[in-house]
């Protein structure tokens, strides 16, 4: 059975890595470079046979995902720095000679000698949630999701979608909700004031309306308009509502709002 689920299982023999022998503090991600190899399943013989003992954790092409070797293992990917590898390596090699003892490895396929095709679409849908999937089963920080070259001289993993993976990894914020006001909101809001225009672009405009619709808050009509106050050197745009008042701090974009009882949170 394998670990991760969505994977099918090609396991080396036992003797071609290195039994319960890994701390799971890095991921190492690699590209095969190997024309006349285009599957994962052709990585997974090759791993199974080749001279050099040589394995990794996982193979992904843009079908399928491979395991070969079990996660509590070491695999036999990643071995012995050079004197270019990166400096983060420091602090870990004294303790652990073999980076395999340490590392989770998964190779993409790439029949390119130079590891130089950029990555298809199909293969980061299979490879981005695998490498999410492990990091959070292992709680490994995203810096410490690394290139095979930051060990060796190699042009592995090459031509790799760096960008893309944080992406997925930690995607943006969502845009947030900007309302627009309904003949509803105006007529409350020009209740006391006719003058007093209400500006869906403002700060305070716009989270009156968040307030009536998503907080379930009514805040009343205004009562004056907006205005700017210093207090303490911070400059605040301000309006006061018949049930509360609003305060945009413009240095960091906070809007607040504060009722008879201090700040309504």
């Amino acid at each position: 059975m394998t670990d991760y689920l969505q994977a099918r299982p090609m396991f080396v023999d036992e003797n071609r890595v290195f039994i319960d022998q890994n701390a799971h503090l890095f991921i190492v991600l690699h590209k095969t470079a190997s024309p006349g190899m285009t599957t994962a399943a052709a990585i997974a013989r090759y791993f199974a046979t080749n001279a050099e003992q040589k394995s990794s954790h996982y193979v992904v092409d843009s079908q399928e995902i491979i395991q070969c070797v079990a996660e509590k293992d070491g695999a036999a990917a990643n071995c012995c720095p050079d004197d270019s590898h990166a400096a983060f390596w420091n602090a870990i090699i004294p303790h652990y000679a073999n980076l395999n003892w340490c590392t989770i490895s998964i190779e993409s396929v790439d029949a390119d000698p130079n590891n130089a095709t950029p990555m298809p679409q199909a293969q980061k849908d299979l490879l981005f949630p695998l490498v999410k999937y492990l990091m959070v089963k292992y709680h490994i920080p995203i810096s410490r999701v690394v290139g095979h070259d930051s060990i060796c001289r190699t042009t592995c993993p090459g031509n790799f979608p760096w960008s893309d993976l944080r992406k997925f990894l930690a995607p943006e914020p969502p845009k947030p909700i900007h309302l627009l006001p309904t003949a509803d909101d105006h007529q409350l809001w020009n209740l006391y004031h006719n003058g007093i225009a209400l500006n869906p672009d403002s700060a305070i405009g716009q989270g009156w309306l968040q307030g009536r619709w998503l907080q379930g808050r009514n805040y009343g009509p205004p009562m004056e308009a907006e205005h700017e106050v210093t207090r303490g050197g911070v400059t605040f745009v301000e309006q006061q509502f018949t049930s509360a008042r609003a305060s945009w701090n413009k240095s960091n974009g906070h809007l607040a709002w504060y009722g008879a009882q201090g700040e309504i949170k």
